[in-house]
């Protein structure tokens, strides 16, 4: 997939990709890792190692995404990556038992955004919902959107 998104590229053939490894009920497990629960139940039972080896392999993909968006030459001295807004992260968080949050999530974004965002820092939004980080990313490609998804969740882009 990660080949077919920068050969997409490439050829102009898009601009926006949507690259999906589990949904979060997705029920997938990986027993050639030695992981046979899904996903969701590991979260919710606190199985740290099998979390571990699951964020890992996610965390290569998304490195493996941005080095292939890297490769792209865009035009103009930039690449794909420099023109794109990347992000890793999870629809919601758990804490074991307690349930589901939809803030505080970590998010890992990259790309600059055309040069809308800097890069290389940590920012802190307390309290705000993911919503706002798909809402950043779209005052980055010129869409003055208002909200991404429940209008109630947004309060604005955070970067």
């Amino acid at each position: 997939m990660i080949n077919l998104i920068r050969f997409a590229f490439e050829m102009d053939l898009t601009r926006v990709v949507a690259f999906t490894l589990s949904g979060g009920s997705s029920g997938q497990t990986w027993p050639s890792r030695g992981i046979h629960r899904a996903h969701h139940a590991l979260e919710h039972s606190g199985d740290i190692e099998s979390l571990v080896k699951i964020d890992t392999y996610y965390a290569e993909k998304f490195a493996d995404l941005l080095a292939a968006l890297k490769s792209v030459d865009d035009g103009g001295g930039k690449s794909a990556l420099h023109n794109s807004s990347v992000f890793l992260g999870m629809e919601c968080w758990s804490n074991s038992s307690s349930g589901h949050y939809l803030t505080n999530i970590p998010f890992i974004l990259a790309g600059q955004g055309g040069g809308k965002f800097q890069t290389g820092r940590i920012v802190t939004a307390s309290g705000r919902s993911n919503n706002d980080i798909h809402l950043s990313c779209l005052h980055a490609a010129g869409i003055r959107a208002e909200a991404f998804g429940l209008p109630s969740l947004c309060r604005g882009p955070i970067v």
